[in-house]
């Protein structure tokens, strides 16, 4: 589970969904929206952005599966990709559910690509 991209960030109608705090009034262009999607990878893994923009910590890029892993301050912990001190805890309680339901929202803004809700992968390039 996570963000792997800018979230609508595919259409010419897109508004950056933190345009108040820019200064950003109309859409982004499919360019910027690549550009931004390109960078974010890069960015969103800095110890400093990863401490200080809270939707970093969500961000899982399978492109640079190494790199997310190695520089991520929560959601590798939170699914038990890397180890540490809670792995035993975090297992023992999903081992205890006895059910679990994963659902998809047909309009979510905020989980893109919203296929990831389904607790799988999908790349950049598909």
């Amino acid at each position: 589970m996570g963000v792997t991209a800018i979230p609508k960030c595919q259409s010419n109608e897109f508004s950056l969904f933190l345009s108040k705090d820019f200064g950003i009034e109309k859409g982004i262009t499919r360019l910027a929206c690549s550009f931004l999607n390109a960078i974010s990878g890069h960015v969103a893994y800095i110890d400093k952005v990863q401490a200080q923009v809270s939707p970093t910590g969500f961000f899982r890029d399978v492109d640079n599966f190494d790199k997310y892993l190695e520089n991520s301050s929560y959601l590798a912990m939170l699914n038990n990709e890397v180890k540490h001190s809670q792995n035993l805890l975090y297992r023992e309680r999903v081992m205890a559910l006895n059910a679990f339901v994963a659902i998809m929202w047909d309009r979510d803004n905020v989980i893109f690509p919203r296929e990831s809700q389904l607790f799988d992968e999908l790349s950049s390039v598909q």
